[in-house]
């Protein structure tokens, strides 16, 4: 009788330890399920809803379909959108469709997040997804339909914080291996059709708070990060700056000549608006802009210290470099090296931008590097080249985010031995004028 009663006391536990089994797998294995399916419709969403907004210009009808295009883009096999009739009470400006497993849900007018009136420059994807579980059934939950839902806007000072314009280089966005880049809420845009648009070397990392917005596609190296999983949009963006004229003065660079060299014996040195021979600033010297007009006919190298916070700086030819003397140990460098302050005039046909390399002159790049003591603030415009990003040992991040970059390509990197070190790039949309119109921006 005992060894019977033990065979039952056995038997139940053995019932039991199955049932609690079962319960575990149905939380990880259909739980997970289930939360996986939900972050593959947010992104799916998220991609439709960006590239819906862009073709708002041509009217709700093309922005749907081009929105349904771009979730079909983003899922494996591309499934062909095909319109089904929406669920009962759904808003009149909402065009259904089922692609794949998914009933996306699209509309445009769409009202803004948390309710309101339906705004013609808006556009929201809903999608969802029937999971289906196995553990969880012991319980009796047989499946789960999971959402996600994306809004998006055009116009009203819309315009990512960072555009990289070039349309088809491999790399147009590099980051360097044991580099990092942290992208605020202004969003980054990358042109390029590569299917390496966007490469992420080796132990790097490049993380948003807004989607990144790329035609193409991209690479990660080992042990790097890439979060979340940008959103290929259908076409590039234009340049915001595309209309921007030289300043006068550029005009008179072919008979300009000559050399300034700012050392420590004459610093600091102050140069007066207007143009300007080759200038280089020598380590420990410092050169302060007055408020005003810069034209570089030849260029403007800085080793030291350069101070100019009203002001506008037009590069002619040859390079504009913020960087260390060749062959200096950044590690014996003291962290108030080169006090670079750096800033737009608030007013005329140039406010807002720092800096315009001229679109002539392409082959050169624009070098920034970061510290401590170095301020950026205003647009960066470089649009035929590239601006590399150089990182310091000084600085945890190291602060762009007061910049709008937007530029041929950008390239990010580590510039000495030690432990990776983060940039922290635009924390806002393109300011007006130049984000008022086509820029687009994911609002949830």
């Amino acid at each position: 009788m005992k060894k019977n009663r033990r065979r039952g006391t056995v038997g139940v536990l053995v019932a039991l330890g199955i049932v609690a089994f079962l319960m575990m797998a149905a939380l990880v294995v259909d739980l997970g399920s289930a939360i996986l399916a939900r972050q593959d419709l947010q992104i799916n969403a998220d991609a439709a809803a960006l590239a819906g907004a862009q073709d708002l210009g041509s009217g709700a009808s093309a922005a749907k379909s081009r929105a349904a295009e771009y979730y079909s883009r983003n899922m494996t096999g591309n499934p062909t959108p095909a319109p089904v009739d929406c669920p009962p009470g759904s808003d009149p400006n909402t065009t259904c469709y089922q692609i794949g497993t998914d009933l996306v849900e699209v509309t445009s007018p769409a009202p803004p997040p948390g309710g309101g009136t339906s705004d013609p420059s808006r556009i929201k994807v809903r999608a969802s997804r029937r999971v289906t579980y196995y553990f969880a059934r012991v319980m009796g939950f047989f499946s789960k339909r999971v959402s996600a839902q994306a809004t998006a806007r055009r116009g009203g000072g819309g315009g990512a914080g960072v555009m990289i314009l070039h349309t088809s280089n491999r790399g147009a966005l590099t980051v360097g291996t044991g580099t990092g880049i942290s992208v605020g809420s202004g969003g980054m845009v990358v042109n390029s059709n590569n299917p390496a648009a966007i490469v992420v070397e080796n132990y790097a990392g490049l993380t948003s708070t807004q989607p990144l917005q790329v035609v193409g596609t991209w690479e990660v190296g080992f042990q790097s990060t890439l979060s979340p999983t940008p959103v290929r949009i259908p076409t590039p963006l234009s340049d915001p700056l595309a209309n921007l004229q030289p300043p006068s003065g550029a005009a008179n660079c072919g008979s300009v000549t000559g050399l300034i060299v700012v050392t420590v014996d004459n610093s600091p040195y102050y140069l007066n608006p207007g143009t300007h021979p080759a200038v280089g600033v020598e380590w420990g010297g410092v050169l302060h802009l007055r408020e005003g007009v810069h034209v570089f006919c030849r260029g403007l190298t800085v080793q030291g210290g350069l101070i100019g916070e009203r002001v506008f700086i037009y590069v002619h030819s040859g390079f504009f470099q913020i960087e260390p003397p060749w062959g200096l140990d950044w590690n014996a460098v003291p962290p108030s090296f080169g006090n670079i302050r750096l800033g737009p005039m608030s007013s005329g046909p140039y406010a807002g931008i720092t800096l315009f390399n001229a679109r002539t002159n392409g082959p050169y790049t624009v070098f920034l590097r970061t510290g401590l003591g170095r301020h950026y603030q205003g647009i960066f415009y470089n649009p035929a080249g590239t601006i590399q990003l150089g990182v310091a040992p000084h600085c945890t991040p190291c602060d762009f985010s007061q910049a709008f970059l937007i530029t041929g390509n950008l390239v990010a990197r580590k510039e000495y031995a030690g432990a990776p070190r983060t940039i922290a790039l635009s924390g806002a949309s393109l300011p007006p004028p130049y984000g008022s119109s086509s820029g687009v921006v994911l609002e949830e």
